[in-house]
């Protein structure tokens, strides 16, 4: 499960730091997106963005800016005819969210490098620490 929405990819010499200040910019997006339909001309997917960083040499001099605009919500798929596939899913990720472990697994994967090498730096957003809160919450 995973929770990310709209930001600019944007150098870090530009002095944009919000969408406003793209008033008469040229703005670039990603054929496809969600981004590209309902928002033209304004922004990409955060996590795209942090991956196109991490995958260059001159990622150095850019940076991801903005508030979120739009959300995306990504997750696992299941097959809907194995209820007791899904119950145990459901299990493993309430006792992972409950635990925090998957705080630690989140790090793993966009703060720490990957076996590659290469670390996408992605924050969690707030809207995913909370659904992890929230996931995590003992029920009675």
């Amino acid at each position: 499960m995973f929770v990310t929405g709209t930001k600019l990819l944007v150098r870090r010499d530009s002095g944009i730091r919000y969408f406003g200040d793209l008033h008469g910019k040229t703005v670039v997006l990603t054929r496809g997106t969600v981004q590209a339909q309902a928002i033209p001309r304004l922004a990409d997917d955060d996590v795209q963005l942090y991956g196109m960083l991490a995958d260059t040499k001159s990622g150095s001099a850019y940076r991801v800016v903005g508030e979120f605009l739009t959300y995306a919500d990504y997750a696992l798929m299941l097959r809907k005819d194995d209820p007791d596939f899904a119950a145990v899913v459901e299990r493993a990720f309430a006792r992972l969210a409950e635990s925090r472990e998957i705080v630690a697994i989140y790090e793993k994967w966009f703060l720490r490098p990957l076996p590659s090498g290469v670390r996408l730096n992605l924050p969690m957003s707030p809207h995913l620490a909370e659904l992890f809160r929230v996931q995590g919450l003992p029920t009675d």
